[in-house]
């Protein structure tokens, strides 16, 4: 997947699982043309973002600590699973 963020545009690699979360979306709301997730007027704004990873948090009753905590969570996780270094950052950016 095409990512663009921070860092500037990148692809990420999705596992199987997540591909399939992504090609329900896209069925789902019909989207075809970039960006994928949008607001009621385009692109969704990092505030939005923190809206969606705010109330998600909320739901499963997890503590929100700041967006970045997830990140790390992320990225705990990716050596758990023994992926390499360059590869993490490559997928986090």
């Amino acid at each position: 997947m095409r990512v663009d963020g921070k860092t500037g545009v990148r692809v990420v690699p999705l596992g199987d699982a997540s591909l399939l979360v992504v090609q329900r979306y896209t069925r789902k709301w019909s989207v075809t043309t970039e960006p994928l997730w949008r607001g009621k007027e385009g692109r969704i704004a990092e505030s939005g973002v923190y809206q969606m990873v705010r109330r998600r948090a909320e739901t499963a009753g997890v503590e929100l600590k700041g967006v970045h905590s997830f990140t790390r969570a992320a990225a705990a996780q990716m050596k758990r699973l023994r992926m390499n270094d360059p590869d993490i950052l490559e997928v986090l950016g």
